[in-house]
């Protein structure tokens, strides 16, 4: 039967942690080293010379690892868009209304080709997108016909009366072709959020 006594081997730690901002992200890197040393004033002093060696291994090493996280944060920036940030900006483009040449001479205010955008050029294309169907939706001005085609087509897919929609998310006296356009998009993110309904249902 084994002793329910704990068994423990004197040790010493040392940790080196480095908190390095790469863009908008924060990387942390952390090395943790233990070594068993015995109790004597000799032993300590030898681990304590040898935590400081290893300091300064560990602090050679988180620099080699945050000057190939910066390489490669700066690698990264300028890869070519993601297809799925591409197909953001269309979305987005499609919420506001605007065509090709709109959205084309968005970008050349901004010095961009939409042929050619970055990752980080994508992105930033996108919050600027988002800012600008805030800025309608403050206006609250009327709806795009668009925006009334996407619902009627989703409202289809859902199996769900645009009226009856209309009436529940704005309210009784509203109509789809009295929506503003901050109320098409409520309406529009409500019914993307909905489920199908069956017959039973």
């Amino acid at each position: 039967m084994a002793s329910k006594k704990a068994q423990h081997e004197p040790s010493v730690s040392r940790t080196y942690r480095a908190a390095v901002k790469i863009g908008e992200d924060y990387v942390t890197i952390e090395e943790t080293i233990t070594l068993d040393v015995d109790a004597t004033d000799e032993q300590i002093t030898q681990a304590v010379e040898l935590g400081w060696r290893i300091f300064k291994a560990q602090q050679d090493s988180a620099r080699a690892q945050i000057l190939e996280a910066r390489e490669s944060y700066g690698d990264d920036r300028e890869r070519i868009a993601l297809p799925s940030q591409l197909e953001r900006i269309g979305d987005l483009q499609r919420v506001l209304g605007w065509d090709a040449q709109q959205l084309a001479d968005f970008l050349m205010e901004r010095r961009l080709d939409g042929s050619k955008l970055s990752r980080r050029q994508a992105s930033l294309v996108i919050d600027q997108l988002r800012r600008a169907i805030d800025e309608y939706q403050r206006d609250a001005v009327p709806a795009h016909a668009s925006q009334i085609e996407a619902i009627r087509r989703k409202a289809h897919e859902l199996n769900v009366d645009v009226d009856v929609a209309v009436a529940k998310v704005i309210g009784e006296n509203a109509s789809i072709e009295s929506l503003t356009y901050g109320e098409a998009n409520q309406l529009i993110q409500r019914l993307q959020s909905g489920r199908k309904r069956t017959p039973s249902s």
